[in-house]
């Protein structure tokens, strides 16, 4: 009796083994991007005033949305530009109260960007992180960012 309990317990182990696995042919496959078209067909347009600032959850329920939205060029870092929204005179300056847009680009398109131009874009919101934006002599805002890693200029 103890054999064949020992006997189906391995067999059992070696099953679940075997069970677990994987190695499929889908683990190897890479996501597919979507093309601008694509995005733009799928696209929710959105403002700053849609997404409400140094909100962290709710940033973080925006991930897999995709989002054609317009904002004003804040800085350009090496691989992606900062975008927010413009004050009501217009100027390209930052208002503090909403959230900022991370949206990766290739470096050709990064090259051709200048401080306060105006950029509509359409992407994929990816995820999300915070940075400390200075306001005014060493003075900073903990700011919530929503990160665009495949996204195009329209």
């Amino acid at each position: 009796m103890k054999k064949l309990l020992a006997l189906m317990l391995a067999a059992a182990l070696a099953l679940s083994l075997v069970a677990c696995g994987g190695g499929g042919a889908g683990d190897t496959q890479q996501e597919a991007v979507m093309t601008k078209e694509e995005m733009l067909e799928n696209a929710e347009e959105k403002t700053f005033a849609d997404f409400p600032a140094d909100n962290k959850a709710f940033a973080e329920s925006c991930i897999g949305d995709i989002y054609k939205i317009t904002g004003w060029v804040l800085s350009v870092e090496s691989d992606y530009v900062r975008l927010a929204t413009s004050n009501s005179d217009g100027s390209g300056a930052s208002d503090l109260s909403v959230i900022y847009l991370h949206v990766y680009l290739p470096v050709d398109d990064l090259a051709g960007l200048k401080i306060n131009d105006k950029l509509t874009i359409v992407g994929e919101v990816t995820g999300t992180s915070e940075e400390d934006i200075s306001i005014v002599f060493g003075i900073t805002d903990n700011k919530v960012c929503l990160e665009f890693e495949t996204a195009y200029i329209i």
